[in-house]
């Protein structure tokens, strides 16, 4: 299931964003916002899904309300029993508030992708026009074409978000 492996691999991103974290202090914090914003989109956009094609229902059981010791102390309320309570999950909701956690995430990649090419531009300044640096400047090539790319598919990701 999508929901599982997706929120394994956030979790091991964030873990091995504290383990090796990037160049950078924003970089770092740019991406601990976008791992807990990924915690949120998987949950709720698998919430949708599962509740528009009927595979869990569209409200839950609540396991309790109050502390069970001080229910005796209240006066009998009209609320229905406890085994009837349910709190309705709104499929609506759920995909607008995935949708956001999504836009966030899009956002600050457009921000992680600004410190990329900062960083970039820094690198390509230190190699100079030094001839000996033949394969840095083929890794520099390759990584400036990765920047576009990315830049690209989360310019276009941001108006579904």
């Amino acid at each position: 299931m999508t929901f599982g492996l997706g929120m394994l691999s956030i979790v091991q991103w964030l873990v091995d964003l504290e383990r090796r974290p990037p160049r950078t202090r924003s970089l770092l914090n740019i991406e601990r916002v976008q791992g807990w914003f990924m915690l949120g989109f998987y949950p709720l956009d698998t919430l949708y899904y599962m509740i528009k094609h009927d595979v869990i229902p569209a409200a839950i059981p609540v396991p309790f309300t109050r502390a069970p010791a001080l229910e005796s102390l209240k006066a009998p309320s009209p609320s229905p029993p406890r085994e009837n309570r349910r709190v309705p999950l709104e499929p609506l909701a759920l995909t607008l508030w995935s949708t956001r956690c999504w836009a966030v995430y899009t956002i600050l990649q457009l921000f992680h992708l600004k410190e990329d090419r900062k960083l970039l531009i820094m690198r390509q300044k230190a190699l100079g026009k030094d001839k000996n640096h033949i394969q840095e400047r083929e890794e520099l090539t390759q990584r400036w074409s990765s920047w576009r790319n990315d830049l690209i598919v989360n310019l276009a990701h941001l108006p579904m978000t």
